[in-house]
């Protein structure tokens, strides 16, 4: 099972993708207004929409907690710790109403994590779904650990000459096609982190014990996950893989790899350009959903103000059906396809790929999607009750 919030894709040839350390850029055409955080302030009536809007797609994304799924599980995990910390700094701003409603939300989250971490009792350690699924036993832990909200940590970063890869000046600008993004998507292995080491990396979490006191770190027992946390290149899901795997040691554990310090500027740097990605997708028509949802899913634990835009989680909320079901944008999986076909000779490939996108395409809960917009609705509750006036 994949245990993370990236998709599983198909492999296809392999064509190398050419990787430049002599870029000279250092962000100048990022667009000014995203610089700023968003200036709209919210309402109740938002946080009343947003709570609703949650619950239906929570619900039914954990509607089957004896068949419990790892990617849901992550998502769920992350979505009831948010909800958690909202009631914790909040409640004094929540009428009874919501605060029952959002408890609701909590136990429904807790109950399919406890089905999750029983289902994968038997398995024992040498599992890596049971050692991963030992990280969601204490909630507390990770509600505690989100950020606070701060404004402008990411500005240096956007403005530097790291060269995290060489299609910065393409995003900042625009002029990146979209079939070349979902291309370099696709491509993770180029990328240094892949699927398999990541889900190394997050389930040997597990052999760091829980931290006696959560206010000091302690370090990480992974040497070998650092090579592949701290180097880059890195883009799309590949600066995920590594976000998700020093934040989950951060608040999960109260671990550092290098050093506390070094720890959160590598996070400031990789969600720096997750926030280039996301602006990038927003003005170019959010064609890549998935992507989109779970950068500002990720991202947004970490308390960075540029990712909590009301627009942003609107827009979000409008891919929903009246059910509560999202799918990915259907441009994005035609494309994806195409590329899948392009690049082999092999009929029985080209028949599968056709009809896997067939199948997709015929439902409309796209279950990863329904998961990473779950965690993204849950900071607008959060963010809504933050900022909304009491």
């Amino acid at each position: 099972m994949h245990f993370c919030l990236c998709k599983m894709f198909f492999s296809f040839l392999y064509v190398p993708v050419i990787l430049s350390n002599n870029i000279s850029y250092n962000g100048e055409k990022f667009p000014l207004k995203y610089m700023r955080s968003d200036a709209t302030p919210p309402q109740a009536k938002d946080l009343i929409f947003f709570i609703s809007k949650l619950k239906k797609t929570l619900y039914l994304n954990t509607n089957t907690p004896n068949t419990t799924d790892a990617n849901i599980a992550i998502g769920t995990y992350f979505a009831t710790a948010i909800l958690q910390r909202t009631l914790l700094d909040h409640t004094q701003k929540l009428t009874n109403k919501q605060k029952r409603a959002i408890v609701n939300l909590i136990n429904r989250g807790k109950y399919y994590l406890s089905h999750y971490i029983y289902n994968n009792k038997p398995f024992g350690n040498r599992d890596f779904e049971f050692r991963v699924s030992a990280l969601y036993q204490d909630v507390d832990i990770f509600s505690h650990s989100i950020n606070e909200f701060s404004d402008r940590r990411l500005q240096k970063w956007i403005l530097s000459d790291i060269n995290m890869h060489p299609y910065i000046e393409n995003l900042d600008d625009i002029s990146l096609e979209k079939e070349m993004y979902i291309y370099i998507l696709d491509r993770l292995d180029d990328y240094n982190i892949n699927i398999k080491n990541s889900d190394f990396c997050i389930s040997s979490i597990f052999d760091t014990p829980q931290a006696i006191n959560n206010n000091v770190t302690q370090f990480c027992r992974d040497d070998y996950c650092k090579y592949f946390l701290f180097n880059g290149p890195s883009i799309g899901y590949a600066l995920n893989h590594r976000l998700l795997n020093i934040m989950l040691r951060r608040n999960c554990r109260r671990c550092h790899l290098q050093s506390p310090k070094e720890d959160d500027d590598m996070i400031d740097q990789l969600c720096a350009f997750m926030y280039r990605e996301v602006v990038y997708l927003a003005r170019r028509g959010y064609f890549a959903r998935d992507i989109f949802l779970e950068h500002v899913a990720l991202c947004a634990i970490m308390g960075y103000k540029e990712f909590f835009r009301m627009h942003w989680f609107y827009k979000a909320t409008s891919w929903m059906n009246d059910a509560g079901c999202i799918q990915e944008n259907r441009n994005f999986l035609f494309n994806e396809t195409k590329q899948h076909i392009a690049n082999t000779n092999d009929t029985k490939k080209v028949a599968m790929y056709t009809k896997r996108l067939k199948q997709i395409l015929l439902n409309e809960c796209h279950n990863h999607e329904m998961t990473v917009l779950s965690v993204v609705l849950a900071h607008a509750i959060r963010y809504t009750a933050e900022f909304m006036p009491y």
